[in-house]
């Protein structure tokens, strides 16, 4: 029987690949003749170069670029022929800055915009632009400013751009762009599905993680409403309503705004780049699974994605989570079977997390017994 592995990482636990090779000895203890495919995935976040990276035959690029805070930082991107592809966490990511550092006002996705100017002198026509783990709320016009773009104030002058600018913004000048928009093909990828701004806007929804408090949030929002205005005014492109504006603290919204871009559903597009549904035909059974099952796992997450490609195919799909709050009647209308848990009643959040890989295994050769397989 052959048995497709794709599930996402565990968060703080175990990455995809770990979850393969734990599930893979899972199923080899109940079904040693299966044939097993390990297919991890991720949902367009972080992490998503490094599951393209295990699919893909690309180069790796790595360069100096300007962290969130302007200071140097190594990063790098994957360049497939004419595709880039570029994770905006790299260089514009929370991960880079400490606690201490963290300020939605003062941070920028200039080093963003410098690995994509990297990717287009390299021959680039393609950028597929992955905007999970964000430090910013700069609506993308760090990345712009370092693409060429200026954002002038009412007297004329360059504002730094960061958040706490997009208020300032007088006037977009694109008159002295390092490329033509009209010549490449870019795709924001993106897991969420906030608009630019209002109450599940980039601020309201993501800027309190980023170091803003409420008057920073309030801020920041009349800021990305302001910016919105000036887009469609001086480059006609309405932005602010946008499924997927909001992601990155507004970047999602940059890139329709500056890249030329289209925004994409984040395990939609990794479940294209790295060619699952050519993995399907003879397949008896699809284990996937992510570290938290819930009902924002409905909205471009992983388990939703795989289960909706299965269904296509008339697939079972047994999910493996870290934890759940779904019901039978919420998953099985996307034709999961079955979902088992890690967690345990009476265990700590930490001791899920240590026996994480233990429990994997038990489970899947629990599903195995079950009959699923």
């Amino acid at each position: 029987m052959k048995i497709i592995v794709a599930p996402d990482k565990f968060k703080g636990s175990l990455s995809a690949r770990e979850v393969c090779e734990a599930v893979k000895e899972g199923v080899l203890t109940e079904r040693g003749d299966a044939e097993v495919i390990m297919h991890p995935l991720a949902d367009g976040g972080e992490g998503s170069l490094d599951i393209l990276a295990s699919h893909l035959v690309a180069v790796e690029v790595e360069t100096i670029v300007l962290n969130p805070l302007f200071q140097p930082v190594r990063a790098s991107f994957l360049m497939n022929g004419d595709a880039a592809y570029i994770e905006m966490a790299r260089a514009s990511g929370l991960p880079l800055l400490r606690p201490d550092q963290r300020s939605a006002r003062r941070t920028t996705t200039f080093g963003t915009g410098q690995l994509i100017r990297n990717a287009l002198q390299r021959g680039a026509r393609r950028i597929f632009l992955f905007v999970g783990g964000s430090a910013t709320t700069d609506a993308g016009i760090g990345m712009a400013s370092a693409l060429g773009y200026r954002f002038l104030d009412a007297a004329g002058r360059n504002l730094r751009a960061v958040g706490e600018n997009l208020a300032r913004v007088h006037l977009i000048d694109a008159s002295h762009l390092m490329f033509d928009p009209s010549e490449i093909e870019a795709v924001v990828v993106s897991d969420v599905l906030n608009p630019l701004h209002g109450p599940e806007g980039a601020a309201h929804v993501f800027a309190p993680q980023k170091g803003a408090d409420q008057a920073d949030v309030v801020f920041l929002d009349e800021g990305l409403r302001h910016l919105a205005g000036v887009i469609e005014r001086d480059l006609g492109k309405q932005v602010a309503d946008l499924p997927g504006a909001g992601a990155a603290g507004g970047l999602g919204a940059g890139g329709v705004a500056f890249l030329n871009a289209s925004i994409q559903s984040g395990i939609e597009s990794i479940i294209a780049a790295t060619s699952l549904e050519r993995q399907l035909p003879g397949t008896g059974l699809i284990i996937t699974g992510e570290g938290m099952f819930d009902q924002q796992s409905l909205q471009g997450k992983v388990v939703s994605g795989v289960a909706r490609l299965a269904k296509q195919y008339d697939i079972p799909v047994v999910v493996i989570a870290g934890n759940t709050s779904m019901t039978p009647e919420e998953y099985r209308g996307l034709g999961i079977r079955q979902v088992y848990t890690v967690m345990q009643d009476g265990w700590s959040l930490e001791r899920a997390m240590r026996e994480a890989r233990e429990r994997v295994i038990a489970l899947t050769a629990a599903a195995l017994t079950d009959g699923f397989a």
